[in-house]
């Protein structure tokens, strides 16, 4: 019954991705210490990350009724409304803490932010520029990486390249990179490709195909598309998309811990086990899905782009989505973004770190689809943008699946959804825009070590 060690443990498993037994030893901690509100804010993040999204409200509005005083409440529950799209609430927060002058510079930021999305970014200007930078300095890792990102957004609708340049360059700064080794997903890639050298791989695949599975995937390269074209195809009453969910990831697991085989060499994988992971993949897959009787479930990961060896070895007859997009627009886009720290987003942090990466990625794209026999589609960004129910449509037919009416509603369908596990929860909610389009050259300056990864993918996709 001593919350000291419980909270300890909840932060070390937290820091280390174990979020459900971070939950656990949260909630022992509140209910020993009813009054510790770091806590429960704490609880709350940990809530949110789990999709627990009415709980995680509730956790960050209790802790304000405990401690009017803690800044960290006020913070988490802020961006918890805008990265839910629940402007009205953030809206009414703002309003009610209007003169609480121990949270004036996160007031000042959330204000910015509000009339950002609302499209007045003069105004937004204003009150971000009336941040003390000595408080960006000092506050929390989270509201400063947010600081930089909101301010370089509004630089950019202002035209101000340099200083969103800038910006977007100090919202990379995340210290928990320094847990991160970006190598690491290069060899990750490089290794995964080795099967292919393998005559075993192709005659065991056949051997072991036996039956027809409904398994779609959705890949390509992170900021392509995949989420506006996710919320897409969500909306369709028969279609489920599991949004980033570590399935293929789980896979890899067990076969390195369980089956005691490196990555490379999948080709050693028998007919049992190959059974096993299917049997493992089609089950999890079916509990993550919202709406039990869909006909077809994707899986959404941007980067299983690299795992297609796997993929393909498993389910030889899946159909693939590649979501593709302007290689500059997409390279651009990944800098711009704030995703959470991990070896693959390792490589996204620098315009010239983001374009080897896209590079290496789709070199193994192109490789695979020579050599895998891959059922698979092409999904043009900017094709879905300038003819949306052509494009959808012949999504539809690739699916083997009737257009539906609601798919034209997605909006609707992304507000509904609260949380959204990636960067674009603010920008599907949005109508089709086309200001994202050729945006790179805004900032061609910046590009000058890239062309040599980009040039030749600019040719390869036609643009």
């Amino acid at each position: 019954d001593f919350w000291i060690p419980c909270n300890n443990l909840a932060t070390l498993e937290a820091a280390n991705g174990n979020l459900v037994e971070a939950e656990k030893n949260f909630q022992k901690v509140v209910e020993i210490n009813p009054n510790f509100v770091e806590a429960y804010v704490n609880l709350g993040e940990i809530k949110n990350d789990l999709h627990k999204t009415k709980e995680a409200e509730e956790l960050f509005l209790r802790s304000i009724e405990i401690k009017e005083d803690f800044v960290d409440s006020y913070s988490s529950l802020f961006r918890f409304y805008e990265k839910t799209n629940n402007l009205i609430k953030l809206k009414e927060q703002l309003k009610l803490q209007h003169e609480n002058n121990l949270i004036k510079n996160e007031l000042l930021m959330y204000g910015s932010r509000i009339h950002f999305r609302e499209k007045n970014f003069s105004k937004a200007k204003e009150l971000i520029d009336q941040i003390s930078l000595d408080w960006v300095q000092k506050t929390d890792p989270n509201t400063r990486i947010n600081f930089w990102s909101f301010k370089a957004f509004i630089e950019e609708k202002k035209k101000n390249f340099k200083e969103a340049y800038d910006a977007f360059t100090h919202s990379q700064l995340n210290l928990k990179y320094q847990r991160c080794n970006k190598t690491a997903f290069r060899n990750y890639i490089i290794n995964y490709e080795k099967n292919l050298e393998e005559k075993t791989f192709f005659e065991k695949r056949k051997s072991f195909f036996k039956e027809k599975n409904k398994v779609c995937f959705l890949i390509g390269f992170p900021r392509s598309g995949t989420t506006l074209l996710d919320t897409i195809l969500r909306s369709h009453p028969n279609i489920d998309v599991i949004e980033e969910k570590p399935l293929i990831n789980s896979l890899e697991k067990i076969i390195k811990n369980k089956f005691k085989y490196k990555l490379e060499e999948i080709y050693k994988l028998n007919e049992i086990q190959v059974k096993k992971l299917k049997e493992y993949y089609l089950k999890n897959i079916h509990k993550l899905s919202d709406k039990k009787n869909a006909q077809i479930l994707i899986d959404k990961f941007p980067f299983q782009t690299v795992s297609l060896p796997l993929i393909n070895f498993i389910f030889p007859e899946a159909k693939i989505i590649f979501a593709h997009r302007h290689p500059y627009d997409t390279v651009l886009s990944c800098f711009q973004q704030c995703f959470e720290p991990n070896n693959a987003m390792a490589n996204l942090r620098s315009l010239k770190d983001s374009s080897e990466i896209y590079d290496l990625s789709m070199k193994m794209w192109v490789r695979y689809k020579e050599n895998l026999n891959l059922n698979y589609k092409l999904s043009k960004y900017e094709s879905l943008i300038d003819d949306f129910e052509i494009h959808t449509k012949k999504i539809m037919n690739f699916l083997e699946i009737e257009w539906d009416s609601n798919i034209i509603n997605y909006k609707e369908t992304a507000i509904s959804r609260g949380k959204i596990n990636t960067p674009s929860s603010s920008q599907v909610v949005q109508p089709l825009y086309k200001s994202s389009i050729d945006k790179w050259k805004n900032y061609k300056p910046y590009f000058d070590d890239c062309h040599v990864f980009l040039e030749k993918w600019v040719k390869y996709f036609d643009y």
